[in-house]
């Protein structure tokens, strides 16, 4: 996940109360595994943001594969169809 963890460890009270995971799952590819996780939060101005992260490593472990989507959770909620498309769609088919 991509969030300030650094500044919420720093100082507690500063950590995201409006932080919600929606899901959490393992991606198993041919040649890659890792993990797809679907969560909101609300920046400091309160505006509310969905992000949709798919992070896999290549068996080898000699590759790093990111995919992420993020947008308001407003626009997020009205393309869910679209944006989770997109984000089914990430494979990873190996060297080139």
């Amino acid at each position: 996940m991509i969030v300030p963890i650094t500044t919420w460890l720093e100082d507690p009270t500063k950590a995201n109360s409006k932080f919600m995971l929606h899901d959490d799952y393992e991606r198993v590819e041919k040649i890659a595994r890792g993990v797809r996780t679907i969560f909101t939060f609300a920046d400091p101005a309160g505006i509310s943001e969905t992000v949709d992260q798919t992070a896999l490593v290549s068996d080898d472990r000699s590759r790093i594969y990111v995919l992420l989507v993020r947008a308001q959770t407003k626009y997020f909620k009205k393309h869910a169809k679209e944006l989770q498309a997109i984000g089914d769609s990430f494979t990873v088919r190996g060297n080139k």
